[in-house]
């Protein structure tokens, strides 16, 4: 076991000798929620349990490579509300999984797409974390007020295709923005098929220069070299909570094209 979050958790956590955490630990979230509510469990009896049993599992799997410090002042902070004042989930303990993926030096962990291109980024701490996803949920919800104020119901975008060549999609990684900005609102997006490479689109690719002529876009010129009759596809785009929305726009894309493509 990780001999420096036993060294730490003693002193920065609070303690609750004789604690049987298993019938905490078995109860199901609404029910474990709504007696935090009530008062029927202390908020340290919960966050003691759940920490021991993530320490066990730690034991066998080695699944931790670090914990929030901060969730002790979190704590006190919550006990300070009013009734009125606490969430659905009031003294449910939260932990981070997939956030970032591992650390590479002590303190320092890579974050896994946080930012518009898809890449990933170094942070030196959970708490960034935290920060980091708060940004990505303010600029949510700023994104979708312009949307909203543009009168906007559906968005058709391009979608990265042709598929590119194998060794590629590393190489121009920028090609990606028109998918990974979507997938950082957390938007609904299907994909739709409009059409296919022709031998036209190949001859003209001869003379492709991009926007800024650097190695993105050298890079994805070779990409998508010899991708005569591959297909070619946008993206149909609307906001959270609106799929049936996304997948009538689809339907409605996907009628239109067959009908344009079909012999009359």
């Amino acid at each position: 076991m990780d001999q420096s979050l036993i060294s730490v958790l003693p002193t920065s956590f609070p303690q609750e000798p004789g604690l049987d955490p298993k019938p905490i630990l078995e109860l199901p979230l609404v029910e474990l929620a709504q007696k935090l509510q009530a008062e029927e469990l202390s908020l340290e009896s919960v966050l003691c349990s759940y920490l021991e049993e993530a320490l066990k599992v730690h034991q066998e799997v080695n699944c931790l490579t670090d914990f929030l410090e901060e969730c002790e002042e979190q704590l006190q902070a919550l006990k300070k509300l009013k009734k009125s004042e606490r969430g659905l989930l009031y003294g449910v303990p939260m932990s981070l999984k997939d956030p970032y993926d591992c650390m590479v030096s002590p303190g320092v962990y890579i974050l896994r797409c946080t930012c518009m291109c898809g890449c990933t980024h170094a942070t030196e701490t959970p708490k960034k974390v935290w920060e980091l996803n708060t940004a990505v949920q303010e600029y949510q919800q700023e994104f979708i007020a312009k949307w909203r104020s543009l009168d906007l119901d559906v968005l058709l975008s391009p979608a990265l295709d042709p598929a590119f060549y194998i060794g590629y999609p590393a190489k121009a990684s920028a090609s990606s923005s028109y998918h990974s900005l979507y997938n950082l609102l957390d938007f609904p997006v299907g994909v739709v098929p409009v059409t296919t490479v022709t031998l036209q689109d190949e001859e003209e690719l001869a003379f492709y220069k991009g926007y800024y002529g650097d190695s993105n876009d050298r890079n994805f010129k070779e990409a998508v070299e010899g991708s005569v009759g591959l297909p070619v596809a946008v993206q149909c785009i609307a906001l959270p909570w609106e799929e049936e929305l996304c997948l009538r726009f689809m339907k409605e894309v996907e009628t239109l094209t067959k009908n344009q493509r079909e012999p009359r």
